[in-house]
């Protein structure tokens, strides 16, 4: 529990930093200094939470990056601010739990076609438990998934439309199952990209596949290790010779 604490903080503070950045910058010197003079630290507001999800985008106001945090007081949605910074500062989620969520864990999305969106996105050290998509990666590129645990749910990592350089390194899925809306159950998936690479990761108990590589141009993969999945590996290339 405390490390979810320590994750959730580091989020929300860097992410203040990140908008002050931004604001100084747009307006004025001489005016940036004024407010700096008045501002109050006592209009800050800190907020200890479990993250249950993080959506780098949305449509709807206020716009830039959310994350929805599970807090004592119930369910939060923080605004993060401008997903530009927060890409341009290599913004990494890291350290925490995301449990149960019902369609994604993590949302990486630039299928807004602006690709800063989801540039270096990285989600590292995470434990997903029983999340229908515990990573859902949409039109990125440079994205890396590394050393994350994936348990339960249908689909561990979720690859769509990758503008290349995609990584997911050292993962570990086990026992992902199909439920009525989402009838499969695999570690990894991609799809109608131009490459990724899965590397080092280890796949158990996978209802249909392994890995499946669909679609995409230049997949590839090497030194993974599978345990009674019906299916190990769909698609791509092999680049080293100890997947086994």
């Amino acid at each position: 529990m405390r490390a979810r604490t320590k994750y959730v903080l580091a989020i929300v503070l860097a992410a203040g930093t990140l908008a002050s950045g931004a604001l100084a910058q747009e307006k004025p010197i001489a005016s940036a200094k004024a407010e700096l003079a008045a501002y109050d630290i006592n209009h800050e507001t800190n907020l200890i939470g479990t993250v249950l999800a993080y959506t780098p985008t949305t449509q709807t106001p206020p716009l830039g990056a959310h994350v929805t945090l599970q807090t004592s007081a119930g369910v939060v949605d923080v605004h993060l601010g401008n997903a530009r910074l927060l890409t341009a500062n290599h913004f990494t989620i890291q350290n925490g739990d995301i449990d149960g969520f019902g369609y994604g864990g993590i949302l990486f999305d630039a299928s807004d076609k602006m690709k800063e969106h989801n540039f270096k996105n990285e989600a590292c050290n995470v434990r997903f438990n029983n999340d229908m998509i515990g990573v859902l990666t949409i039109s990125g590129s440079l994205v890396d998934v590394e050393e994350c645990f994936f348990e339960g749910g249908s689909i561990g990592i979720y690859d769509i439309a990758t503008l290349g350089g995609d990584r997911f390194q050292a993962d570990n899925f086990e026992a992902q199952t199909g439920v009525e809306a989402l009838n499969e159950g695999i570690g990894i998936v991609t799809t109608g990209g131009v490459g990724v690479l899965v590397e080092d990761c280890m796949v158990a108990d996978a209802q249909s596949f392994g890995v499946y590589l669909n679609d995409g141009k230049g997949d590839k993969y090497r030194f993974n290790s599978f345990i009674n999945d019906p299916v190990t590996i769909v698609g791509g290339i092999e680049e080293g010779t100890s997947d086994l």
